[in-house]
């Protein structure tokens, strides 16, 4: 009770005046001191919001590289599955390019042939009929011709 005495003897020997200064001073450093913890109070929240806020910031920039990474696998599966039904289609286009050039030398050796027969059963050969001979032997040889690339080392021509 030693604090109590000697504020008790304080306020004895003051009068009214010194009392309200002592009291406004006493006001004042309440004042102060709360808004000393006020403040202290506003830089943790400030604080722990900046701290949440890197955090987020991490966590965005994480999951952004992983959308990211995602994204380039997929483009990356979209391009092979692209490449191989492109290599797929080549091929195809190749094989109805072979039949298409089997089936005309095949159509050309049947007209050539019943050309042959008709010149044997006809007594006349004209003009004409040399006309379409030459050119009948001109597109055979044009569908016989193969360019170089086209052809597999491994057949015969």
């Amino acid at each position: 009770m030693e604090p109590l005495r000697n504020l008790d003897k304080f306020i004895e020997k003051c009068d009214t005046s010194e009392m309200r200064a002592f009291l406004q001073h006493v006001q004042e450093r309440q004042d102060i001191s709360a808004g000393q913890n006020t403040c202290a109070r506003k830089r943790q929240k400030t604080a722990a919001e900046e701290t949440c806020n890197r955090g987020n910031a991490k966590a965005e920039t994480t999951t952004r590289s992983v959308k990211g990474c995602e994204l380039e696998q997929r483009a990356a599966n979209t391009v092979a599955a692209f490449h191989t039904k492109r290599e797929e289609l080549a091929r195809l286009h190749a094989k109805q390019l072979e039949s298409f050039r089997r089936s005309a030398l095949r159509r050309l050796d049947q007209a050539r042939a019943a050309s042959y027969c008709a010149v044997s059963e006809s007594c006349a050969w004209d003009e004409r009929m040399d006309e379409v001979f030459c050119r009948l032997m001109l597109l055979r040889q044009t569908l016989h011709k193969r360019d170089p690339a086209d052809e597999d080392p491994g057949k015969g021509v």
